[in-house]
């Protein structure tokens, strides 16, 4: 029973954040299938071979491997830490979804690639896991917090911004040698999702706290 003089949670939040949700479920039920498909298959297919044809591996190519370290983990702590700060400042230094939101979406990303599909799905490149790829994953988390802790106008222009270095370090992952085209694209399907999730769930949350402010009388 809900205190006398609260509002009671009304049904609109979650009607509202449906979209994403099912946006999150698409995404993810296309990296678990494929995931599924390469646990059994998991030599170069063709989508493999159409991304080479795209982007040709460049070994020697100091570049890529530079701009394939932005989703390293130091970066990525360092990147997260900003996010959160700039999130943090703008609340005026008190908590909120946002702040939330950038911290938890790396953090859900990174343990869902490296703990859950790596070894689940066990496709490995050079001796090592690759499915999907921890740098995408890293790096596009990372980047995407950036995009949740800026003012609502900034944040179409960011946004394009971050997708573009995204695709930056998808096509050098791949262009060194990191890892197969299907793994480097898996990984931003997979940080969409979990950016849809995180963002769904922390507006729900602050909406189940509004909810239960006390009426003014």
């Amino acid at each position: 029973m809900r205190p006398a003089g609260t509002r009671a949670p009304g049904a609109e939040e979650a009607v509202a954040l449906r979209p994403k949700l099912l946006g999150a479920a698409a995404l993810f039920g296309a990296v678990a299938a494929a995931g599924v498909y390469l646990a059994f298959e998991p030599q170069e297919n063709l989508l493999d071979r159409w991304g080479y044809d795209v982007v040709p591996r460049q070994v020697h190519q100091p570049l890529w491997h530079h701009v394939a370290q932005l989703g390293g983990p130091l970066v990525v702590a360092i990147g997260t830490l900003l996010a959160a700060s700039w999130a943090l400042g703008r609340a005026k230094l008190r908590p909120n979804r946002r702040v939330l939101a950038v911290v938890a979406l790396p953090l859900v990303a990174e343990v869902l690639c490296e703990a859950v599909l790596k070894p689940l799905v066990g496709r490995r490149l050079g001796g090592t896991y690759c499915y999907p790829s921890g740098h995408v994953t890293g790096a596009a988390s990372m980047l995407t917090g950036f995009v949740l802790a800026a003012p609502r106008p900034w944040r179409r222009s960011l946004g394009a911004v971050v997708a573009l270095v995204s695709c930056l370090v998808t096509v050098a992952v791949v262009a060194d040698s990191q890892h197969y085209p299907t793994d480097a694209v898996a990984a931003l399907g997979l940080v969409g999702a979990v950016a849809l999730s995180v963002d769904a769930v922390t507006r729900w949350l602050a909406s189940r706290r509004r909810s239960y402010q006390p009426i003014p009388s």
